[in-house]
C-alpha cells in the first residue's frame, strides 16, 4: 500500500486534503476503510464508540455524504479516478442529494 511522507496510505491522505478533515478524522477513514466497525476504530484510537461517532458527524458535513458507505464510495470513486480530487463527483452528488431533500 502506496503512503504519503506522514505514513498514511496515499489515497486517505488525499481525502483528508480535499474534504479538510482533521487528522483523527482522517484515521476514522483510514480504519473504516480496513473494515473496521466503530468498537474497532475507537479500540485503535484509545477513545470511545460515541467519540468515534462525533468524527463520523464530522466527516459527513464536511464530505457532504449521509453515511459511512457513502464515504467509502467517495474515496473509491477517488482512488478509480485516480487524480484523488473528488471535486467533480462530490458536487454533482451534493446537489443530487440537496435536490432530493426540498422536495
Amino acid at each position: 500500500m502506496r503512503r504519503d511522507s506522514s505514513g498514511r496510505p496515499w489515497l486517505v491522505a488525499r481525502f483528508q486534503q480535499a474534504f479538510l478533515l482533521s487528522a483523527r478524522e482522517a484515521d476514522v477513514v483510514e480504519l473504516a476503510s480496513l473494515g473496521h466497525g466503530c468498537k474497532e476504530i475507537a479500540f485503535q484510537l484509545g477513545c470511545r464508540p460515541p467519540t468515534v461517532d462525533i468524527y463520523w458527524t464530522r466527516i459527513y458535513r464536511k464530505t457532504g455524504c449521509r453515511s459511512h458507505l457513502e464515504v467509502m464510495a467517495t474515496l473509491l470513486k477517488m482512488s478509480i479516478a485516480g487524480s484523488g480530487s473528488p471535486e467533480g463527483e462530490s458536487q454533482q452528488h451534493r446537489g443530487h442529494h440537496t435536490a432530493g431533500r426540498r422536495r
